[in-house]
């Protein structure tokens, strides 16, 4: 069966300066990689996700997707012009496209990306409906780490509309991967690690996720309509969320 594979976003993420610098040609690759470990840990955490899915995608075949469309990341531009609101899945896209440029992701298949989520419940639903649109019965599997969203959160929001779905985490896709990492890849793994602090805060940061998804799902069994998750996410995120860049 077809397989599509599709890292949760987290946000937000900033670009500047420093960042673009990671694109230019004559880096080395010990300078590239220290300037990695400097990135900030949702940067890093967002590369692990996407690596992670593109190491699976290019193992099994299948399609990579990027689904998130929230413009909460922000683009710092030169020359005194007003900074730029993008979407999650803009962003991911400009990783990927720094990883191929260093030789680090190997993905012959054409990258799906949509722009249609502000909130985990409907980035769910979002790659669910790329995989229905594929034509073919299609198996999907979203990349993700905590926090936000664990692992099981996110399995929860995908498996309520893609039956059969599962959520990884960037190791265990990673095991997956038939082919072993070369040396470049290994070391860019180690650049993209989780730092002690940041695993230590993560469970402070996904247990208020978990409490109002739980919540919300209650109401929603008790009352139906939109869950009180989403009209929150929609409510708080209105500024960015169909925004356009510039």
């Amino acid at each position: 069966m077809p397989l599509l594979v599709a890292p949760f976003f987290r946000a937000s993420v900033t670009i500047d300066e420093t960042f673009r610098g990671l694109f230019a040609r004559e880096v080395s690759d010990t300078a590239f990689l220290e300037a990695l470990r400097r990135c900030p840990g949702i940067l890093r955490q967002n590369l692990r996700r996407l690596y992670a899915a593109s190491r699976l995608a290019e193992a099994s075949g299948g399609r990579l997707a990027l689904v998130e469309g929230w413009r909460s990341n922000v683009v710092l531009r030169p020359r005194g012009r007003s900074p730029r609101a993008v979407t999650g899945s803009w962003t991911l896209a400009l990783l990927l496209r720094l990883l191929r440029r260093r030789g680090l992701v190997r993905l012959e298949r054409a990258t799906i990306r949509r722009e249609e989520s502000c909130c985990t419940w409907e980035e769910a639903r979002a790659i669910a409906a790329v995989a229905a649109s594929l034509g073919a019965p299609t198996a999907v599997i979203g990349i993700s780490d905590s926090p936000c969203p664990h692992p099981d959160r996110a399995a929860r929001y995908l498996r309520s509309v893609a039956p059969g779905g599962s959520v990884l985490t960037p190791e265990q896709a990673l095991a997956r991967s038939s082919r072993p990492p070369t040396e470049a890849e290994t070391a860019l793994w180690q650049a993209l690690a989780s730092r002690t602090a940041e695993r230590l805060c993560a469970p402070l940061l996904e247990t208020p996720n978990w409490a109002l998804h739980l919540a919300s799902e209650s109401l929603h069994g008790l009352l139906g309509g939109t869950p009180a998750e989403v009209r929150i996410a929609r409510a708080l995120r209105r500024d960015r969320t169909r925004a356009s860049g510039q």
